[in-house]
């Protein structure tokens, strides 16, 4: 039977889904109120624990999901949802930046799935980028790259496997330009790309030789290299427009073209190439685009143009679109908006939902 917290993340999923910025957050709480009430025997099935999880990352509860996993993987669990919440725990381990833990646990799960899994399903273990830099971040890049080639070695690169391994080089990508390692991140960047050129008919491959180009304009920001990453960043932007144009037809061609133009932008903006970044930032806000798009926009816009008013449109839009209410504290670690974070308007604008 499906529970009053399943209905509640589902719906508010499904309303986020439509549009983020009018998805109803009063949902959210309801639902939490819902796990609050469940007996302790139904708050540790699956389908709940599934939904809580959903629940705390949109509260960016990253804690208490934690927690719950932990409590969750103490049971006899079929594989499938041992898998799935081995790698959520890891994953909200990774975004707390508790490092040493991540890494513990990333190997706890990968030794996990060496020992239970199918070879094709290895992959994602590794493959976030996120619980990668726990690796950096604690001083243990090599041996998560040395991970990397024993899986190179273990799984081949097939139908099945090959959305993985593109995200698994691409977070290889930022590894090695985080070690200064530039050539061999520079050769992780073009195995990227070949993913595409052995799948000339995948739908996904023209996104995936633009997204090898935007590792390639990572690992030259880390090198310093601006004549090569603008030259990039010109040929970035003209094959978007032509991505635009041959695929806005597509089922997901729109919604692919945003994710594209934001993953783009990003590294203009850190790369401090503020309106060509705010360019695409905007065309990614055509489509039903995240709430860290509208910040980086606003970021970029203030870092260009000083436009008080700009910012705080943009930062109450990303506002909509956060139902944790955190935007403040974001706006509050970014350099290009240090100077509005005492501006006691532009906080409220940022936590005005």
């Amino acid at each position: 039977m499906t529970s009053d917290l399943q209905r509640c993340v589902a719906e508010f999923e499904r309303q986020a889904a439509a549009d983020a910025a009018t998805a109803d957050h009063s949902l959210l709480a309801d639902g939490l109120a819902a796990f609050e009430r469940l007996p302790p025997d139904q708050r540790l099935a699956s389908d709940n624990v599934r939904a809580a999880a959903k629940l705390f990352i949109h509260l960016r509860k990253r804690a208490e999901t934690v927690d719950l996993l932990t409590e969750y993987l103490a049971q006899d669990l079929e594989t499938e949802d041992e898998e799935w919440a081995r790698w959520e725990r890891t994953d909200n381990l990774a975004l707390m930046r508790r490092f040493e833990e991540t890494v513990e646990a990333q190997r706890d799960d990968y030794a996990w799935a060496k020992e239970r899994l199918e070879p094709h399903r290895w992959l994602p273990v590794m493959y976030d980028g996120t619980q990668a830099l726990a690796w950096w971040g604690s001083g243990q890049v090599g041996d998560w790259l040395a991970i990397v080639h024993e899986l190179r070695a273990a799984v081949p690169v097939d139908e099945r496997t090959r959305t993985d391994w593109f995200v698994l080089n691409r977070t290889e990508v930022a590894m090695l330009a985080q070690a200064e390692r530039i050539d061999d991140a520079l050769a992780a960047a073009d195995r990227v790309g070949a993913l595409a050129d052995c799948f000339p008919a995948w739908e996904q491959a023209e996104g995936v030789r633009l997204e090898a180009e935007f590792t390639r304009m990572t690992v030259l920001t880390r090198a310093g290299r601006d004549e090569e990453f603008d030259a990039v960043s010109d040929r970035v932007i003209a094959r978007l427009a032509a991505f635009q144009t041959n695929y806005a037809d597509a089922a997901q061609g729109p919604q692919q073209y945003g994710m594209l133009c934001h993953n783009a932008a990003s590294r203009l903006y850190f790369a401090k190439r503020y309106e060509r970044a705010a360019r695409l930032f905007r065309e990614a806000t055509r489509g039903n685009a995240p709430n860290l798009t509208y910040i980086w926009l606003a970021a970029c816009e203030w870092a260009s143009n000083r436009d008080r008013g700009e910012v705080m449109d943009l930062l109450r839009e990303a506002a909509k679109r956060d139902p944790s209410g955190s935007v403040w504290r974001q706006v509050q670690r970014l350099p290009e908006l240090a100077d509005l974070a005492d501006d006691e308007e532009v906080m409220a604008a940022a936590a005005d939902a």
